[in-house]
């Protein structure tokens, strides 16, 4: 369930905030969140996360950048030397 939360000020950016609420509690991975959307260009600037266990984590990303150039082995994975590998 969504629902917003109102205006706020993230980095200087201005954002409308929401708060997402799992539809179930059975096996929900958090129990809320809220996200801060920036008016201008529609990101995510801010998010938080109330955990099951009822912890809080704020993440605030104030130096994105989109778009860069990313070199294609960072998306190969090599199996290190000597490890064992399973496949079923």
């Amino acid at each position: 369930n969504v629902s917003p939360v109102g205006t706020q000020v993230v980095a200087g950016r201005a954002t409308h905030g929401y708060t997402l609420i799992p539809k179930s509690e059975v096996n929900a991975p958090f129990k809320a969140a809220a996200v801060w959307i920036d008016d201008a260009d529609a990101t995510i600037r801010q998010f938080e996360v109330t955990e099951t266990s009822g912890l809080l984590r704020k993440v605030w990303l104030t130096s994105l950048k989109t778009n860069v150039p990313v070199d294609a082995k960072a998306f190969v994975f090599t199996v290190p030397a000597g490890v064992r590998v399973v496949t079923q």
